[in-house]
């Protein structure tokens, strides 16, 4: 049954769009690997606060200054020291590995991408910063295997170097890519909660993507990103200030009462379902195969 969760993980990294691929080469080469500015990962830290669940049980939450150095540190450890053209080059080079990453900041958003549509599906994912920081290791190393695999879909090797000849490309997430994750991020710092090893974390995401429908293709131009993005920020911010927690139940998460409309901006131009943001499943002898659940690092549908 393991075996059946790494082959359909592998095909998910293998399901690429090449008209989503080009446009996430553009988005990532306009950011110039620019950083998050100072509002993003303020917003993006009472985020995490926000679907920890906090409020719900009237406990403290971390400061936010902790959380945004966190995010800082994960993002800063895991960046090449090049120019965007250089990391470019160098994820086609190294065709085995996703880390370091090409763009911290654009892996970043991919990442908070997946983690809202698990909120959006199953309300509360975890209820303690441990376990959020745990939740958005994952997803951020899914993401970061995903966009090395996509910009390798649409970047060739240099013809006239020889010494840019590559490998045959390996998309499929492995151990090696959860090691270096770790090495980078497990760091004695004090801004980790919760120990991390490689296993745990390894099929942690085998269950994300399990979650994901198998289906790591964004359901809206890749062009309109970073308006989500700042959207979903300053919605989550909104409820953050309000005191108000994620739904704990698995029903599908709507805005809650007396919370401003913050509408996520999903172009119509793919049919998306009208009480979720996740389409129908496209594989219906995938969406059919039930799973045993590996880890309780992520909620279970009932």
């Amino acid at each position: 049954m393991a075996n059946l969760h790494t082959t359909l993980m592998q095909e998910a990294f293998d399901d690429l769009d090449e008209y989503q691929a080009l446009f996430l080469l553009h988005s990532i080469r306009m950011r110039k690997r620019e950083p998050l500015s100072g509002d993003q990962l303020d917003a993006l830290a009472k985020s995490l606060v926000y679907s920890c669940d906090f409020f719900a049980r009237d406990s403290q939450p971390p400061a936010i200054t902790k959380v945004c150095q966190w995010y800082q540190g994960l993002m800063s450890r895991t960046s090449l020291h090049e120019d965007v053209d250089g990391a470019i080059k160098r994820a086609c080079i190294d065709a085995n590995t996703c880390i370091p990453v090409i763009c911290p900041a654009t892996t970043m958003v991919l990442a908070v991408y997946y983690l809202h549509r698990l909120q959006k599906r199953y309300g509360c994912m975890v209820n303690s910063f441990g376990e959020a920081q745990r939740t958005m290791i994952v997803a951020y190393l899914i993401a970061a295997k995903y966009i090395h695999a996509n910009v390798q879909s649409v970047v060739g090797a240099d013809s006239s170097d020889q010494t840019t000849h590559r490998p045959q490309r390996s998309k499929e997430l492995d151990m090696d890519d959860v090691i270096r994750l770790l090495t980078l991020v497990n760091h004695r710092d004090g801004l980790l909660e919760l120990p991390l090893d490689a296993e745990t974390m390894y099929h942690s995401c085998l269950e994300l993507v399990h979650f994901l429908d198998y289906k790591l293709t964004l359901h809206f131009s890749t062009a309109q990103i970073w308006t989500w993005f700042d959207c979903v920020l300053q919605d989550n911010n909104i409820r953050y200030h309000r005191g108000r927690t994620v739904p704990t139940s698995h029903s599908n998460w709507t805005l809650l009462p007396n919370s401003p409309p913050c509408e996520i901006p999903i172009p119509p131009a793919q049919s998306v379902c009208e009480d979720s943001i996740i389409p129908p499943c496209d594989h219906p002898e995938k969406s059919n195969i039930v799973l045993p659940p590996l880890y309780t690092v992520f909620p279970h549908p009932d």
